[in-house]
């Protein structure tokens, strides 16, 4: 048989090989980043989530907040953009643990009563928590730009997880999960009615924040720990190390080859069940 090429990636040691497998993952992380960067060249300012009011008939006076008050800490998950506040405030639960800036100090308020009120019936039916949400502007100096991009693509990152473990819960089905085929329809989707109601310059800021999501989300299921893709070969190399270190004896590769080769089928087999149904979402 054979010898490999000294410079070949069997022939590299545990961190080479580890750091290589990453690299794929890091650069769909890096793109995201780089992408919200030269989005937020034209800002000004960035408008930070924060408490605009309430409802009235929600009886929250006394609940705790304050109009003006900065979201921080939502049930112990760090707020960093609008769409945090208002992603972990849907999935909060009737009390809820916040975190908030109120006139330059922080305050913690535990078990903060704010619980979803149904109120009308048929076309006048709400289901709301009576929190209107409001903004606190801050200057977009570079390095804020810069802490801004990283925070979002981090929003990115802990949104694809939410979205796994629903899946997982059975929260969603497969049914709303999107391959190729859907995400150009998304794209195409988006770009066409955010420029018929903004403008095409609003258009494209759009559809490259979707593709700055697409690279974070690319990067995250990529590091999954599912054969056949970077995460699961991380898997083995962990696994292989591991028996090495115990048995003194190297990992036979053909058992990873099978488990890449019968996971492949499965991954290719998903895969054409999701476009199926994307092509079933676009027929009319």
């Amino acid at each position: 048989e054979e010898e490999p090429d000294p410079r070949s990636f069997q022939k590299k040691g545990f961190w080479a090989k580890f750091l290589i497998l990453v690299a794929g993952s890091a650069m769909n992380f890096l793109t995201g980043i780089v992408i919200l960067l030269l989005l937020s060249i034209p800002y000004q300012s960035y408008n930070l989530p924060a408490v605009g009011g309430f409802m009235e008939g929600y009886g929250l006076e006394d609940c705790g907040l304050q109009a003006g008050d900065r979201f921080l800490q939502i049930d112990g998950h760090s707020v960093w953009t609008y769409s945090d506040a208002k992603l972990l405030l849907d999935r909060a639960g009737d009390t809820v643990d916040l975190v908030v800036e109120r006139n330059g100090e922080t305050v913690e308020l535990e078990d903060c009563a704010i619980p979803f009120q149904e109120k009308g019936e048929g076309e006048n039916y709400t289901r709301l928590r009576g929190i209107t949400l409001g903004s606190v502007a801050i200057e977009a100096t570079l390095p804020v730009k810069v802490e801004m991009s990283l925070k979002e693509s981090l929003s990115y990152v802990r949104m694809v997880w939410m979205s796994l473990s629903d899946l997982f819960r059975g929260a969603v089905g497969f049914g709303d999960l999107s391959g190729p085929i859907g995400i150009v329809a998304a794209v195409g989707e988006l770009g066409e009615d955010t420029a018929q109601q903004y403008g095409v310059g609003v258009a494209l800021q759009s559809v490259f924040s979707l593709m700055a999501f697409i690279a974070v989300n690319l990067a995250v299921m990529n590091l999954l720990p599912i054969p056949a893709l970077d995460g699961g070969r991380i898997f083995f190399l962990i696994i292989g190390w591991c028996f090495r270190l115990v048995t003194r004896r190297e990992l036979n590769p053909k058992y990873e080859g099978w488990v890449n080769g019968v996971c492949f089928m499965a991954l290719l087999a998903l895969m054409l069940v999701v476009a199926v149904s994307d092509v079933l979402k676009l027929v009319p």
